[in-house]
């Protein structure tokens, strides 16, 4: 009679957003709730430790997962299935190209050679705007 009772327990589906722990995922579960007085909807967040026995939901995953009997001080939800793998990509940072790394440098390099071209002319046409303003001046003196 055990086997054929149908326990109703509480469901979530989340984002795994940590899976460094052992047999153990935090879910992030969002829910939207209405204001009481404002009626403005409002997003609420909280996390949940879940068991994942064989450790395979990782980060970005979206899970779904059950409410169960109490597995440690704060266990109390067990992973039921991945819904989705990994939103995340993963890319190593010993993967990147040298060849890519030099030409970031190159680009670099050419965006500093612009702006200090940039500058050395506004630097040459405020001098030749001050030569102008003088020799105006001077002409107006001459003048009277």
């Amino acid at each position: 009679m055990k086997d054929a009772e149908i326990k109703n327990r509480k469901s979530r589906i989340g984002l795994v957003v940590s899976d460094k722990l052992q047999k153990t995922v935090v879910v992030s579960v969002v829910r939207n709730v209405r204001h009481p007085i404002y009626h403005k909807v409002l997003k609420r967040t909280k996390k949940y430790q879940v068991h994942d026995p064989e450790n395979q939901a990782t980060i970005g995953d979206i899970v779904r997962i059950e409410e169960t009997i109490p597995i440690s001080k704060n266990k109390r939800w067990k992973l039921v299935e991945v819904v989705t793998d990994r939103d995340v990509a993963g890319i190593a940072a010993t993967e990147i190209d040298s060849s890519l790394v030099a030409e970031i440098e190159q680009s670099a390099k050419k965006q500093i050679d612009e702006v200090s071209n940039i500058n050395s002319e506004e630097d040459a046409s405020e001098e030749d705007a001050s030569e102008e303003d003088a020799s105006e001046e001077d002409a107006s003196k001459d003048l009277s």
